[in-house]
């Protein structure tokens, strides 16, 4: 099957995690809320600061060991995606008992980490190798395409399921769908051990000169996914005021931008992939400001369809130049080397945002943290 089968567990493990993405902050802001352990807004929000930087944390030094293993077992990168799938069964598992022992997030998080890099290591590998230069962009927009398919009534199915019968057993669904979606890894194309280089020539190419541009795009980027993956779903929250209301504001939101992806895709391959990208990256960034002056649900459903857009003209040559960048040299390494450098960006962004909270500074101060990671990103397009 090869990238087909690539393709159709992306799409149902997108479907899964889709279903409870935007809400995952606030199933650990509820179930902190509901501990006792913390009595203000100020500690809930550096609680879940707190979950997220041990996810992130644990993601970096996993990293490597998990790079050595997908290199070096015969059959890794199928059998990296499939532990990757156990630990997430095992990470949902562990949130759905949380619920009455809040502590359970703490080895929630640690297996949640843990997880990433066995399957996104492969997953951005298969690409390198199976995919075709020239045609990086029309395929990372089919899988888009494909994803945010999936992922267009999963917000409003998993705000649905939240306000009838609650998290858990929104959690038990995902959970099967997870299970589910390892069937097709099964189907994967067999791939050649790899070389992976030492660990002390990683470390010397990751702050090497050539790296170095790369590098500042990668840290931007994880600036912008914790904005856009943990600031910006509470904030949102807050003005729409319910599960559903949340849920069906996000699938809105991806039917919209699931309508241009496959056009710009096939654009990407044949115009200048740099100027999209830093015309997406200005726009991004310009629209954490405007978000951060949202207060009613048509004005965020508006801006956030214009940060969706805007997200695709970025992200779409964003990603075929590192795919591009990768296949042009050792693509394991290079693929390691952006692991660490989004998650590094990902880790210091979360610390900044807790010393800001500490400082007596709001949760909007954190959308300027996100507002320059976007920007950032045009350091790609060299």
């Amino acid at each position: 099957m090869g990238l087909s089968a690539v393709y159709l567990a992306s799409s149902i493990r997108t479907f899964a995690l889709s279903l409870l993405g935007i809400f995952t902050p606030l199933y650990i802001y509820q179930t902190l809320e509901n501990s006792q352990a913390f009595t203000t807004r100020t500690g809930i929000l550096l609680g879940i600061i707190g979950y997220y930087i041990i996810h992130r944390l644990t993601l970096l030094l996993v990293n490597i060991p998990a790079s050595y293993f997908i290199a070096e077992v015969k059959g890794g990168f199928r059998k990296s995606m499939l532990l990757s799938n156990i630990l997430r069964a095992l990470n949902l598992l562990l949130l759905i008992f949380a619920k009455n022992n809040p502590w359970l997030l703490l080895p929630a998080s640690v297996i949640g980490g843990a997880l990433i890099p066995f399957y996104w290591i492969p997953y951005h590998l298969i690409f390198v190798e199976d995919g075709r230069e020239r045609s990086f962009g029309k395929q990372i927009s089919a899988v888009s395409i494909l994803n945010n398919a999936a992922a267009v009534v999963a917000p409003l199915v998993g705000g649905l399921v939240i306000s009838f019968v609650g998290f858990e057993t929104l959690l038990v669904v995902v959970l099967f769908l997870v299970v589910a979606s390892t069937f097709p890894i099964f189907g994967m194309r067999h791939h050649e051990r790899h070389f992976v280089p030492p660990l002390s020539m990683i470390i010397r190419d990751f702050f090497g000169k050539k790296f170095r541009r790369d590098l500042v795009a990668f840290l931007g980027t994880g600036a912008h996914n914790i904005g856009a993956g943990v600031v910006w779903p509470i904030f949102l929250f807050a003005i729409v005021g319910s599960f559903i209301g949340l849920g069906a504001l996000a699938s809105g939101i991806t039917l919209v931008s699931t309508l241009i992806v496959w056009r710009l895709g096939r654009v990407v391959d044949k115009k200048d992939k740099r100027k999209i990208l830093r015309y997406g990256a200005f726009s991004q960034s310009a629209l954490w400001g405007v978000r951060a002056l949202v207060q009613t649900v048509p004005q965020a459903f508006v801006v956030q369809a214009a940060a969706r857009i805007a997200g695709e003209f970025l992200w779409l040559p964003f990603d075929a130049i590192v795919y591009a960048n990768a296949s042009a040299g050792n693509p394991f390494e290079y693929i390691i080397l952006r692991e660490w450098a989004l998650n590094l960006g990902r880790l210091l962004t979360l610390i900044l945002m807790a010393i800001l909270l500490l400082a007596g500074f709001g949760w909007l101060s954190s959308f300027a943290l996100a507002a320059v990671g976007a920007l950032l990103t045009i350091f790609m397009a060299r």
